[in-house]
């Protein structure tokens, strides 16, 4: 063994037989431990072929294979190191037949998987809207993923549509050998009902290791328990502390039923390599306010740096300014680059003030795992509405916006379209036109729609009136509702008052209108990253920051009812709260030498005529901290 370890990860690493589990607190070198440990076993005497290696991406299991190599040296180091998908294909090609498959069966992505079961719904002649397809889609996935009974399957499907729809489209992927993500994880676990197969499976997979072990989910720990209970050989390495993926039925509990269940030596690898002593004795004391904590203490070999501080402002707009002026103050006097700063939200929304001023000072930036405020779907529906009533001229914003209403297809767009090159009128004009000779009912509801939302436009007038206009008259959140499952449509409807926001805001301060918004919107977001520098500040989400780390950190919005977010708890209860408490730990523990929390004490909002000041509290977790 080359790699210096520390005792704990030593004995991580020494670990041959039995089951183990492996709490490994942030930046404790976990990857690392893990990809040393398939080399001991190896070289111990293991053959590769008999060591399954289970990640949580495919990336982690391409980094992980790499490592592995160098360390052997050899090209390629033999056994599985993959996802927990990947895994269950491997299998299912192999005994496919078993569970009424082909061996070549194809496999379709979640988007495949949902047109799918709208042509199902529709052969069955069900009128199925956006979202109940999307409601078919998570009624069938957590069935499966929770391994429930037939009888469970008729409780979850609340429409008698809902279960006909999914029972057949169970039945006809089957008979067309074809197989959904969630499907090939069900169909395995299925497999192993057969005792010929099961065996067989068990004297292969004689060493199984699981990374992220907490973001597993009740089907994937019965598969492993079930492939792994002959040798019992079974080592889970992850943090409890970290396990936010709830939304993606992430169970916690596995780890405590894998103690329940195996008794495993459990090995506390307890030093933070990344952080300074005071982020981690911060985030340490949030944590233990969980039941669920484990970790009793976290050391660090880091020097001493700074206090964590916690820094309130009147409203989000002087917030963001004080994020810009220390943003430029740390790159010209602390000798830091834009690349070594993240700013982190709870809610995309957080982000529209902060890329704004950022963006007003210059200061180069990148929207991390997620699409800029402004590259938005929703974003971009709203920008098209006001395009066209600031130019009904506008044939790019008219197509956009056509989408959004029933009745417009491509075909009257271009008709309407036509009209008005050959008459030389706007587009409106056209649409008056195009009227005088169709007769279809739906085309002429959803042209007079536009035509009564547009005509009453008062350019002159605040943008975020006008906004908010063109949103109500055209039904803006009935579209996004048939198109958004719950918590996207949650999402979505947020960024949209956030536009609306920021539209009321700039008329308020500078009485910016409607030409000279748009005017502003467009000519930042062409002027995107257009350097390609990848020296920027990262904004993200807490989910996406998982798994990084930069030197200095800014957490923002940490408010009641933003973090911890109040639909977490309003659904999840105490559970809730502490998977949002957690979140809070990976946002602070992401920061090596300086980390910054921000609140509010008002949010400025736009009521529909003017521009309010909401009242906001600060977050239960600012006082777990003694802030």
């Amino acid at each position: 063994m080359t790699t210096k370890l520390n005792s704990k990860q030593y004995e991580a690493v020494q670990h041959k037989d039995g089951p183990c589990l492996v709490i490994a607190c942030p930046g404790s070198g976990k990857t690392l431990l893990l990809t040393e440990r398939v080399a001991e076993l190896i070289e111990k005497g293991v053959d590769p072929s008999n060591i399954f290696c289970i990640t949580f991406t495919n990336k982690a299991a391409s980094e992980m294979r790499e490592r592995i190599a160098r360390r052997l040296g050899v090209d390629k180091p033999g056994g599985f190191i993959g996802t927990f998908h990947g895994l269950c294909v491997m299998i299912l090609r192999q005994f496919a037949k078993h569970v009424g498959y082909k061996s070549n069966f194809t496999i379709i992505d979640q988007k495949e998987q949902k047109d799918f079961i709208s042509k199902v719904a529709r052969q069955m002649g069900y009128d199925f809207k956006s979202n109940d397809t999307d409601n078919v889609t998570y009624i069938i996935n957590t069935w499966r993923e929770n391994l429930e009974t037939s009888e469970e399957l008729n409780d979850r499907c609340y429409k008698d549509m809902y279960e006909k729809v999914a029972r057949q489209y169970l039945d006809k992927i089957k008979s067309n050998n074809i197989i959904d993500f969630s499907g090939i994880l069900y169909e395995c676990a299925k497999l192993l009902d057969h005792e010929e197969v099961l065996l067989r499976l068990q004297n292969k997979c004689q060493y199984i290791q699981v990374d992220e072990f907490q973001d597993s989910n009740y089907i994937q720990l019965y598969i492993i328990g079930k492939i792994g209970d002959k040798y019992k050989n079974i080592m889970g390495a992850g943090d409890p502390e970290q396990s936010i993926y709830r939304f993606r039925n992430a169970r916690i509990k596995n780890v405590h039923d894998f103690i329940k269940k195996y008794n495993p030596k459990i090995i506390n690898v307890d030093i933070n390599y990344r952080s300074t002593p005071e982020i981690i004795k911060k985030a340490h004391q949030l944590i233990i306010n969980n039941k669920s904590h484990m970790v009793e203490n976290i050391t660090t070999p880091n020097d001493s740096g700074t206090d964590v501080r916690c820094i309130n402002f009147e409203n989000q707009l002087i917030e963001s300014e004080w994020i810009s002026n220390y943003i430029k103050k740390l790159i010209s006097q602390g000798g830091w680059k834009y690349s070594d700063i993240a700013i982190l939200y709870r809610i995309n929304s957080l982000s529209q003030p902060i890329e704004t001023s950022l963006r007003g000072e210059a200061i180069p930036y990148k929207v991390v795992g997620g699409k800029s405020f402004y590259d938005r779907m929703e974003i971009r529906d709203c920008v098209a509405m006001m395009k066209f009533a600031a130019n009904p001229y506008d044939g790019v914003a008219f197509h956009r916006i056509c989408k959004m209403i029933p009745g417009f297809g491509n075909i009257t767009v271009g008709n309407i379209e036509n009209i008005s090159e050959k008459n030389g009128v706007d587009l409106i004009q056209a649409i008056e036109i195009f009227l005088k000779t169709n007769n279809s009912v739906k085309v002429r509801l959803g042209c007079e729609k536009i035509i009564n939302t547009y005509k009453a436009v008062n350019r002159a007038e605040n943008p975020a009136v006008i906004m908010k206009d063109i949103l109500n008259k055209l039904c803006y959140d009935n579209f996004l509702q048939k198109k958004c499952q719950n918590e996207e449509y949650e999402n979505r409807k947020m960024n949209v008052s956030e536009f609306v926001n920021s539209a009321a805001i700039a008329y308020e301060k500078n009485e910016i209108r409607l030409d000279k918004f748009l005017q502003n919107i467009l000519l930042m977001t062409s002027q995107d990253n257009e350097d390609g520098t990848d020296d920027g500040v990262s904004l993200l989400t807490i989910h996406a920051a998982k798994g990084l780390e930069f030197p200095i950190v800014i957490i923002v919005g940490n408010e009641k009812d933003l973090l911890p977010h109040s639909l977490s708890i309003s659904e999840f209860g105490a559970d809730g709260l502490e998977e949002e408490r957690r979140l809070c730990y990976v946002a602070m523990t992401r920061a090596k030498v300086g980390l910054f929390m921000t609140y509010c004490n008002y949010r400025k909002i736009f009521t529909g005529k003017r521009v309010e000041l909401k009242k906001r509290l600060p977050s239960q977790f600012l006082f777990e901290l003694g802030f």
